[in-house]
């Protein structure tokens, strides 16, 4: 029996001040999002480093909301 697991970095770039749904505060410039998420992936996306464990990282935008 495996174990997979994956890890996800989102990332929110408007705020209320841009249309969006969540406080400006809890945003980030979208440069530092894809540097995070870089680095993230460098750091975690290695099946053989878990030994064996099936691990991956993804991105995934935040839902800004109708």
């Amino acid at each position: 029996m495996g174990l997979r697991f994956h890890a996800v970095r989102g990332g929110m770039s408007a705020g209320v001040s841009k249309g969006g749904i969540a406080p400006d505060n809890c945003c980030e410039e979208e440069e530092d999002i894809i540097k995070d998420a870089e680095r993230c992936i460098k750091e975690m996306h290695d099946n053989t480093r878990w030994g064996g464990l099936d691990l991956h990282t993804r991105t995934t935008p935040a839902y800004r909301g109708a």
